[in-house]
């Protein structure tokens, strides 16, 4: 059989085997692609089902690894529902297998763009006008955004963490800025 392949390739025309040549390219990036795909895809799968259940499970596309490194590796996937655009970012440490992740829902009105993310046990929910200044307004947690996008000096980050379980819960916009602390024990 391998003959008769050998055979009907030699008697193609350039054009013909040009095209032949292109063809075979085509279907084995294609199944490079696929299995690729679908390789992520089941892996990122894995991950998902081991989150927990206030993160619905189904239905999500995969953006892609948006980063690879040593110590973990961080994928994006999104899904569209009605009006509402999420996304979902999963950070796995294969090493000692864990899995953090933040789950960001948006939604936008005439006005306002909603946000609601949360990452692991803690969540904050704030809208940002469409126009004008843009200054996003806290419905709750607002000490952990501003912790968890680097936005505390060193010493309000300590007293962060020392006093998390409890600045998670605070709700409202208009709040005192934390105090400064040492880090050292």
């Amino acid at each position: 059989m391998g003959g008769c392949f050998i055979q009907r390739t030699l008697w193609v025309t350039k054009r013909g085997a040009l095209h032949h040549i292109k063809s075979s390219i085509t279907i084995l990036l294609f199944a490079v692609l696929v299995t690729f795909l679908f390789g992520c895809n089941s892996k990122v799968q894995g991950l998902i089902n081991r989150i927990n259940n206030n993160v619905d499970k189904d239905g999500w596309k995969y953006v892609g690894p948006l980063y690879k490194g040593n110590e973990y590796d961080y994928h994006q996937l999104m899904k569209e529902d009605g009006d509402t655009i999420k996304y979902l970012h999963l950070y796995h440490n294969p090493k000692v297998d864990t899995i953090l992740y933040r789950y960001v829902r948006t939604y936008t009105d005439s006005t306002h763009m909603y946000l609601i993310g949360s990452d692991n046990d803690a969540f904050y929910i704030y809208r940002e006008p469409n126009e004008g200044d843009r200054e996003l307004e806290f419905i709750t947690g607002k000490y952990f955004y501003l912790y968890s996008t680097s936005r505390l000096t060193e010493g309000q980050s300590c007293y962060y963490k020392m006093y998390a379980d409890s600045l998670k819960t605070i709700k409202g916009n208009d709040l005192p800025p934390l105090p400064e602390i040492s880090c050292r024990k």
